[in-house]
């Protein structure tokens, strides 16, 4: 008889684990996409579980999407950021 496999436990979506006042900064800069910059974006995103958030949640079809990508992979090194935007791309 073969041996069955344990399933896996699914780890929690990031952005159920934002706060309320992160939940409505997240929704601020999705709808405001095209003002995120390389000079600006630390200021806008906070920390790294906001910026994975945002990643996981971007509209990949927009074209704003690729230059807001690029400034979060510059200004976020953690590896949980670097590999959502590897996901999304």
């Amino acid at each position: 008889m073969a041996k069955r496999k344990k399933p896996k436990k699914q780890k929690p979506h990031t952005a159920s684990l934002l706060s309320q006042e992160q939940q409505t900064k997240l929704t601020t800069l999705l709808k405001d996409v095209k003002n995120l910059s390389n000079a600006n974006v630390t200021e806008q995103i906070a920390s790294p579980e906001l910026a994975q958030a945002f990643v996981e949640r971007l509209p990949t079809q927009d074209p704003e999407a690729i230059p807001a990508l690029l400034a979060v992979k510059e200004a976020f090194p953690q590896k949980n950021v670097q590999k959502a935007i590897k996901k999304t791309i």
